[in-house]
């Protein structure tokens, strides 16, 4: 599990570079991961960034457990956050999700 958090983590540092994904918080659990993200108005950065995430991420541990199928039970999920407060909760979320 540590190990595929570790490849997650180095996938997203790639989105970041390669879409200019601009990351503002995240958390990635056993079983799921929580991202704050924002897209500057470049509608693509986001769906570009996951998909590279997701794929390779999946793909790796396809290939490392020696099974074929999907990986992720459900496509993202998108939320926009419009005002301050619910910025600032997303936030906290984010940071004591883990400890839940």
């Amino acid at each position: 599990m540590a190990k595929d958090q570790r490849r997650y983590l180095q996938w997203l540092y790639q989105a970041r570079k390669r879409y200019e994904l601009r990351i503002l918080n995240y958390t990635v659990t056993s079983n799921h991961i929580h991202m704050l993200v924002m897209d500057d108005n470049l509608r693509d950065v986001i769906p570009k960034s996951i998909q590279l995430v997701a794929g390779r991420s999946s793909q790796e541990y396809n290939q490392r457990k020696k099974r074929k199928g999907a990986y992720w039970e459900d496509r993202y999920h998108a939320t926009a956050i419009e005002i301050d407060q619910h910025f600032l909760r997303c936030l906290v979320y984010i940071d004591l999700h883990p400890v839940k």
